[in-house]
């Protein structure tokens, strides 16, 4: 199941048994499952969902994506210090396969509002430009951290690099969700 782009196995990243581990799954009582989407909201036109706050810079990414299926997710928490770039790498599988629309990020928070609140942020990768392929040597290119929390106000969405350099602490947890594809 790959958004839309060729499945490129050579570019598969396998966790070996030297590699970092950075994340761990969240036990899920039910499977979390994104709703089948016609791709067609954006984070910027969501204040009714993003009530508190939405970072300008999403006024500059108002294209909108394709139809997606319904698409389980996998939940982790951060257990290890580490960038954003180092975390989700950590993950198997390639650039792909790691990301969600705008219009998936909003409805995941709709729907699973129990999951985000004021002690830690939810965080997604979400792609730029669906009409471009993701460069597995450069995924920072055209996809972005978003990143979820909630305060008094409601939710407020914040948007980051992939390729920022500050390391995240692990005392600092935060989930991060990605699709499901195992």
């Amino acid at each position: 199941m790959s958004h839309g782009h060729k499945f490129r196995p050579e570019t598969r990243h396998v966790p070996k048994a030297l590699d970092k581990i950075y994340l761990r799954v969240v036990w899920q009582r039910e499977p979390i499952v994104i709703r089948a989407l016609d791709g067609s909201r954006v984070i910027s036109k969501c204040s009714n969902v993003f009530s508190s706050f939405i970072q300008a810079e999403f006024n500059n990414l108002n294209l909108s994506d394709w139809q997606t299926p319904e698409t389980p997710v996998k939940i982790f928490k951060n257990v290890a210090d580490g960038t954003f770039f180092k975390i989700f790498n950590s993950l198997p599988g390639c650039w792909d396969e790691k990301y969600f629309n705008q219009d998936q990020i909003i409805a995941f928070c709709e729907d699973n509002p129990e999951l985000i609140d004021s002690e830690k942020a939810v965080i997604f990768l979400c792609i730029i430009n669906p009409e471009e392929n993701i460069i597995e040597s450069r995924p920072h290119e055209n996809l972005i951290i978003v990143s979820v929390s909630r305060d008094k106000d409601g939710l407020m969405v914040d948007k980051d690099s992939l390729d920022r350099p500050t390391v995240w602490p692990k005392e600092v947890v935060n989930l991060f969700v990605v699709p499901k594809y195992q």
